[in-house]
């Protein structure tokens, strides 16, 4: 029944009776299913909102708050869970392009220099694995031919201090 695609949400008390509570239940349908949990309960401690953090992100409603605040509620959780479906499937496409494509590139954190991402193209053009990148990010300039390796920099230094994009070709040597 948890397969059904008629299932959108679950609007769950954390007291079930006796047994497995509601936040146990949460987990093993969220396990089973990506869908949106939404809590709705007379607890209000913070242990056990903390507890409920941990499963479920969609929605947390004291039963004494009313119908407009539980509507509310349920509305907001059906958007994030679009919104996170949407992110996961961009994401995916992305991966997908990124592991595809011929062409290098990689991803650095501006205020770190720390990489990111490196993309699988990286192994055959440089012909070193691409790990290599997270551990060293300047290591990819050992393979820049001498001569073009100022004009290299110059253009790095002005993406990561200027924020200046630039088109660049140089050459690779052994």
């Amino acid at each position: 029944m948890l397969n059904s695609a008629a299932i959108d949400l679950v609007l769950m008390d954390i007291d079930l009776g006796r047994g497995m509570s509601g936040i146990d239940a949460a987990e093993k349908i969220t396990g089973l299913k990506k869908i949106p949990v939404v809590f709705l309960t007379s607890h209000g401690d913070r242990e056990t909102i903390e507890k409920v953090r941990e499963i479920s992100r969609y929605g947390y409603v004291k039963k004494d708050s009313g119908d407009f605040v539980l509507l509310s509620s349920l509305e907001m959780a059906f958007e994030l869970y679009d919104t996170h479906r949407k992110l996961e499937e961009s994401m995916t496409s992305l991966r997908q392009l990124s592991e595809n494509i011929n062409e290098v590139f990689w991803l650095r954190d501006a205020g770190t220099d720390h990489v990111i991402y490196v993309n699988p193209a990286y192994e055959r053009v440089w012909g070193e694995p691409h790990t290599i990148l997270y551990d060293d990010p300047h290591s990819f300039t050992r393979r820049i031919h001498p001569e073009d390796l100022p004009a290299v920099i110059e253009a790095r230094d002005s993406v990561v201090n200027h924020g200046m994009m630039s088109e660049l070709e140089y050459r690779l040597h052994n």
